[in-house]
């Protein structure tokens, strides 16, 4: 479905992303994030599995896991990442 839609980019399992001269790694499972991270090669890697909200610094890179914005485990949240000065905004919603 979201492949007909048009209007996005699919990546598979894993994204290797350069936004605003950021490096970023998105995959699915935190145990594949955490390991990107410890590489070094990225500034931020984003996870989502276990629906669990997280931020952690790892050397250069931020691991980030935005929770989940359906609230079906637990608190509904997302995340806005700010590229020029690395702030994470968390949000929290009813």
């Amino acid at each position: 479905m979201a492949e007909d839609a048009g209007n996005l980019e699919l990546h598979g399992q894993f994204a290797d992303l350069a936004i605003d001269n950021k490096r970023f790694a998105i995959n699915h499972y935190p145990d594949i994030a955490r390991g990107l991270s410890q590489s070094d090669q990225y500034d931020v890697v984003c996870y989502g599995h276990d629906h669990v909200l997280h931020e952690e610094q790892i050397g250069k890179t931020q691991l980030l896991n935005p929770g989940e914005i359906m609230g079906r485990l637990g608190k509904r949240t997302f995340m806005i990442y700010d590229t020029v000065n690395r702030d994470v905004t968390i949000t929290e919603f009813e």
